[in-house]
């Protein structure tokens, strides 16, 4: 057991023993057991007397036990918490806990962890159209099955497989080293260091779908090798990327070289970072370059996600040789309040011809109307999920957490040649979380503008209503 441990448990003992009721007896073999055991040799009492004597002093040990016992429930969680951690550890047994969100099975003896999560997103949409047309509809949006845990301390896994249909997608397969001092080192098909929209767990986005533009402008998963390494106040990660066939979510495959490689990076830095108060700033970016001269294309949906119909598209770009993508972040939490912005660009250089810029950005704010806040993990720079204060429980009178939010998206898929088209969209959502498991959407999206000259889209604005049920464990 620590030495930390060990001298709040004796402060907590010292403060039980010390009573007014308290003689200097510490117990039956102490000072008092003695002076019983000479009294009863040289005959002054009987061995009647005697034994009744030893039970007097046996009860007010266990008396004494009780207030020990007392006392030490009254240290800190945190302290409890390390005690069991360091009693099983030194017993060797495997537990079931359960973190108020996810199951796990853990034998921290031998550093041992397994943990089965999951997320069902059911949505409905209903459109209002406007010159194109648009089904409205129902979908599963996702089924998503994980497998992570810890072997041997220093070893964490992940496998991450998303059920649609007949097939079975990948969603990450990934292995960690955390056995140095600075940094971890992870290897598999991983999510590269891009884009604060894109890194937040779909389970925890304040909105049904993320801005189009970090759909449509962010590299994705590849397979590759990054490091990565924190603190309280900052993050870092970068890897090497193999960049045949990311997953690049609405941009439908990004530069698709074959044989070519990206190096990725994301630096974060919050000068803030306390509870209820957070102030988080991050950059990034991706290279791609080597290979064979390959094509790209980008497209993207209007805000929702049943709908196939692409309102900005730049159709085939032919002749790609290197891809920078870079992005910009800005998000934060004062109490129930949060903000999330990031502005995206991505240059494509092409072989014989004009190099294309395009780029987007979007805002977004957020309130909680029963007062929780959003939780900021420094090691990933991402904020995490709304756990209600109080879960909905009619007879008890809880309401779970409610939030309100607002969020403008831009995107400029134009360039030179190129007339992919603008697209201006604004979101309205509400969501309820009636405990950290269920969670229930509504978003409003108003297409403000699209310009797609010599379309059916240009000046389209149409708008959707979708609703969301989601349960994850």
């Amino acid at each position: 057991m620590s030495k930390r441990i060990r001298d709040v448990l004796a402060t907590a003992a010292a403060l039980a023993l010390a009573g007014p009721a308290a003689p200097a007896v510490a117990g039956p073999g102490g000072a008092m057991g003695q002076l019983i055991d000479v009294l009863r040799a040289d005959g002054t009492i009987s061995e009647q007397a005697y034994e009744a004597l030893q039970a007097a002093l046996a009860a007010d040990a266990a008396e004494r036990a009780r207030e020990v016992e007392r006392a030490a429930a009254l240290a800190s969680a945190a302290v409890r918490d390390q005690v069991q951690r360091e009693i099983d550890e030194s017993v060797g047994e495997g537990r079931v806990v359960f973190d108020r969100r996810n199951l796990e099975l853990r034998d921290e003896s031998k550093g041992f962890e397994l943990s089965v999560r999951g997320r069902l997103h059911v949505d409905s949409v209903w459109y209002d159209e406007d010159q194109a047309e648009l089904a409205s509809g129902g979908e599963v949006r996702r089924v998503r099955l994980d497998v992570r845990g810890k072997v041997w301390r220093d070893w964490n896994f992940f496998s991450g497989l998303e059920l649609g249909g007949r097939s079975i997608l990948f969603r990450g397969m990934n292995i960690t080293y955390t056995g140095f001092e600075k940094f971890n080192v992870q290897a598999g098909y991983l999510r590269q260091p891009f884009g604060m929209d894109d890194l937040t767990s779909s389970n925890n986005t304040t909105f049904m779908e993320r801005a189009n533009v970090s759909d449509v402008l962010v590299p994705g998963r590849s397979v590759g090798v990054a490091l990565s390494g924190s603190a309280d106040h900052w993050s870092s990660k970068g890897g090497v990327f193999w960049s045949g066939d990311p997953d690049g979510g609405d941009g439908a495959g990004l530069v698709d070289m074959d044989g070519s490689w990206t190096v990725a990076a994301r630096q974060t830095f919050a000068p803030w970072n306390a509870p209820r108060r957070v102030l988080h700033l991050g950059v990034a970016s991706a290279y791609s370059s080597g290979g064979d001269i390959g094509e790209a294309r980008y497209r993207m949906r209007p805000g929702t996600h049943l709908t196939d119909v692409r309102f900005v598209d730049t159709g085939t770009i032919e002749d790609v040789e290197r891809s920078l993508f870079y992005s910009a972040e800005l998000a934060g939490s004062l109490g129930p309040f949060f903000f999330q912005g990031e502005y995206i660009g991505a240059r494509l250089s092409r072989h014989g011809m004009p190099t294309l810029d395009l780029d987007g950005w979007y805002a977004q704010a957020s309130w909680l109307l029963t007062g929780e806040s959003r939780p900021y993990y420094a090691s990933r720079g991402v904020f995490g999920a709304v756990s209600p204060r109080r879960r909905f429980d009619p007879r008890e009178g809880g309401a779970g957490a409610w939030e309100v939010g607002v969020r403008y998206s831009t995107v400029d898929l134009n360039s030179e040649e190129i007339e992919g088209g603008e697209q201006e969209l604004v979101t309205v959502g509400l969501n309820w979380y009636p405990n950290p498991n269920v969670r229930f959407m509504v978003n409003y999206a108003k297409m403000l503008d699209v310009d797609r000259r010599a379309t059916i889209f240009d000046d389209d604005r149409p708008a959707s209503v979708g609703l969301r049920s989601q349960i994850t464990w």
